[in-house]
C-alpha cells in the first residue's frame, strides 16, 4: 500500500477545501452593505430630479424606490419595467425646470 494518496483522492480534497472569495470583509452584513447601496442609489436618482431646484413628491419617492429595487433584478422583464419608471420620472421632473432667461437677455 502507498503512503501518498492517489490523484483522484488529491482532487477530490482540492475540490472540498475550495473556498470561494467573500465580497464583504468577514464580520460585515451583506444585509447591511446592500441596504446602504440601495439607498445610496436611491439618493442619487432623487438628486438628479431635483436638479434645478425642483422637488420630488413623497409619491415619486416611493416611485423611485420601487425603480431601484426593479433595476437590481436580475430579471429582464424587471429591467424593462423600470426603464419604463424612470422615462417617466424624467419626462415629468423635466417639464418642470425653470427656464433659463439669462441665455435670452441682451
Amino acid at each position: 500500500m502507498s503512503v501518498t494518496p492517489s490523484a483522484t483522492d488529491q482532487q477530490d480534497d482540492q475540490h472540498k477545501r475550495r473556498v470561494y472569495g467573500r465580497p464583504f470583509p468577514k464580520g460585515v452584513s451583506q444585509s447591511i452593505q446592500f441596504m446602504a447601496t440601495r439607498r445610496q442609489m436611491e439618493a442619487e436618482v432623487i438628486a438628479d430630479l431635483e436638479a434645478d431646484g425642483r422637488k420630488v413628491t413623497s409619491a415619486d419617492r416611493l416611485l423611485v424606490e420601487r425603480y431601484v429595487q426593479l433595476l437590481r433584478s436580475r430579471s429582464h422583464s424587471d429591467t424593462n419595467t423600470a426603464l419604463k419608471v424612470w422615462t417617466a420620472l424624467a419626462a415629468k421632473y423635466a417639464g418642470q425646470r425653470q427656464p433659463n432667461t439669462t441665455l435670452f437677455d441682451r
